[in-house]
């Protein structure tokens, strides 16, 4: 009576007890095994069937996406692209605003950040990295023109750079090159011998060309991930944490046997955890 009041299953035939208590806990090891089952299941059919796109777009900028029947099912735009830093000018998180746009027309706005992707309808999009795509310029008070910058590696990391012309025939060009959006540009004559530093809004006498930077236009590195093994994945991380959970109760017997002829009983225990 004593071990059903506490929640023992007990058997009872001709003076011998059997009794039995957390049987659910024999479940735990079964669940955690179907769990990693499921597991490498969801990763191997991700794996296969899963695409990764990286792609920088600078702001105004848009990529479509492509089904297999080559029709438009996505376009992703990017509205706007902000770089956050600390007082020293370090990079400390990267925002995007990103329209997405159905191919029927309607169009949603959301933001991602480092850390905070966006979820839509299977696809995953990441803040991964930044980058810088191009300078506007006025060379001689003529109109702005926006020249694409590109990483310049001989010269340092994250360092983006043009030649651009400073004579009408091509003739002549300096180099144009810029560590942030913030500026400021260094430019270099074309054998490389360093001539001035040209803040954003600025203008100076570059070889007898007024060179003025407008602003400087940066990218945002977007990470597109559709992964259709993602629910076998989670569904398993759900199944092991439960069989984990459940392994925690111990699994207790107990058997009694009440021998008559010599007025004893005997009683033996066994669990598979606290055997004290």
């Amino acid at each position: 009576i004593n071990l059903k009041k506490k929640g023992w299953s007990v058997k009872e035939n001709d003076g011998r007890i059997a009794a039995r208590q957390g049987v659910i806990g024999r479940i735990g090891p079964i669940l955690i095994h179907l769990g990693m089952i499921l597991l490498m299941v969801g990763a191997t059919y991700g794996s296969l069937y899963g695409e990764t796109i990286e792609k920088f777009l600078a702001p105004g900028r848009s990529i479509d996406l492509i089904d297999k029947n080559k029709e438009k099912v996505l376009t992703i735009e990017l509205q706007n692209f902000q770089i956050e830093r600390d007082p020293k000018g370090r990079a400390e998180q990267y925002r995007s605003i990103v329209n997405i746009i159905e191919p029927n027309g309607s169009n949603q706005s959301k933001e991602i950040r480092v850390n905070y992707p966006l979820r839509y309808k299977g696809l995953t999009l990441y803040q991964a990295d930044w980058s810088l795509a191009a300078i506007t310029i006025e060379i001689d008070n003529s109109p702005k023109l926006q020249i694409p910058i590109e990483p310049i590696p001989q010269l340092g990391e994250q360092i983006w750079g043009t030649l651009i012309p400073t004579q009408k025939d091509g003739k002549d060009p300096i180099l144009v090159t810029v560590d942030s959006e913030l500026g400021p540009a260094s430019i270099y004559d074309s054998d490389g011998t360093f001539l001035t530093t040209l803040s954003t809004n600025k203008e100076a006498k570059v070889k007898n060309s007024l060179i003025k930077i407008i602003n400087i236009i940066p990218s945002s590195g977007l990470l597109l991930k559709r992964d259709p093994g993602v629910p076998i994945v989670y569904t398993s991380f759900a199944i092991i944490l439960l069989g984990g959970s459940l392994s925690i109760i111990s699994t207790n017997k107990i058997w009694v046997l009440h021998e008559k002829e010599k007025s004893m009983i005997y009683i033996g225990g066994l669990s598979n955890r606290n055997l004290s």
